[in-house]
């Protein structure tokens, strides 16, 4: 029969092998000129069930701020902050939401996942070209 440290290293060991299988899924790195500009969403997703609540929403990302269209109601009163960027993630600047994880990202398209308000949400955006 194990004692009673004995039973805790083994608690303890059972605890860190779940917690390491469980690991949610990583984003990909991002540096802030990556995401500069101006972005569409093109789809949404809340719960992992597309919907067409943030139709023709459109998020801005400066060398500094992020600000976005969306809803008051969806991302709160205040839609602009000043963002940083640390490996996979986003962080917003703003109360609601406070970061997006980065799934993908190239030259004309950006996949960003978030939680609000316990919902998952995921966005899928497409750059809009700037006249120049």
């Amino acid at each position: 029969m194990l004692g009673k440290p004995s039973r805790v290293i083994a608690f303890i060991g059972i605890v860190l092998l779940i917690a390491c299988r469980s690991e949610a899924p990583k984003g990909v790195y991002v540096k802030k000129p990556d995401i500069q500009g101006e972005w569409e969403v093109v789809n949404a997703f809340r719960n992992n069930a597309q919907t067409g609540t943030l139709d023709g929403a459109k998020f801005l990302f400066t060398s500094s701020i992020f600000s976005s269209n969306v809803p008051g109601f969806i991302f709160g009163e205040n839609n602009i902050g000043e963002y940083r960027v640390s490996s996979d993630t986003i962080y917003t600047g703003i109360m609601r939401p406070s970061f997006f994880i980065v799934n993908e990202v190239d030259e004309n398209r950006l996949n960003i996942s978030t939680l609000i308000q316990g919902h998952s949400f995921e966005f899928e955006l497409e750059r809009i070209e700037q006249n120049e």
